[in-house]
């Protein structure tokens, strides 16, 4: 009896541990040291201080701003913990691998504006009359100066996305499906619209695989 009680004893402490142990993203991005070779700037403007890397776009461009994070990802947890200090309109958004779809263009984004938050099929720039699709809407209040969470969560066709205020109590969900989003990924794309000057602040990104 003493034996089979020990043996127990020891796989409840086995599976306590396994349970408790929080798996360790592929990317954990906190801006307090200089910035990763993983990111690159395809147009706007971008500075990492006081923690957090300021993205805004520039008029100049006559683009919105975009700023890639190299990651290959396919089934994935994703957050971003962010203020908005200006931004008008933000986007996270995927582009499929090469070769995974036959479409040209990006894959999906998830769009904040002030009011609403979208996940939006990109239309497929090989077909001239296909538009954006987008696939779920909910609306929100934004503000600036607040501290927020986005957390998207990619498994199979499916996309799970929660948008949640700091110390708020509550949150925005949306879930949507679509057999295209399950291809691989080659990293995230961050997308900032507003006046020059008019930024988002990024202070932690998480990739979990």
């Amino acid at each position: 009896m003493k034996s089979l009680f020990t043996f127990a004893f020891v796989a409840t402490l086995l599976c306590s541990s396994v349970i408790a142990a929080e798996p360790k993203p592929v990317v954990d991005e906190t801006f307090d040291a200089p910035l990763s070779k993983k990111w690159t700037k395809q147009t706007g403007a971008w500075k990492v201080e006081e923690g957090v890397i300021k993205l805004s776009q520039l008029k100049a461009d006559n683009h919105i701003a975009a700023f890639r994070l190299a990651q290959p990802i396919q089934d994935a947890r994703i957050q971003v913990d962010f203020t908005l200090k200006g931004a008008k309109v933000v986007h996270l958004g995927f582009d499929p691998a090469k070769g995974e779809l036959k479409k040209k263009g990006h894959l999906y984004s998830v769009v904040l504006t002030p009011k609403q938050m979208i996940v939006q099929l990109s239309r497929d720039k090989n077909v001239e009359e296909s538009k954006n699709e987008n696939l779920a809407t909910a609306e929100i209040d934004l503000q600036q100066g607040k501290s927020y969470s986005l957390v998207l969560e990619m498994k199979g066709d499916h996309v799970d996305v929660e948008l949640k205020q700091e110390g708020a109590s509550q949150s925005i969900k949306a879930t949507v499906r679509h057999p295209s989003i399950h291809v691989k990924k080659p990293g995230l794309v961050f997308r900032v619209g507003g006046a020059d000057g008019q930024e988002l602040h990024l202070d932690r990104v998480r990739v979990w695989n």
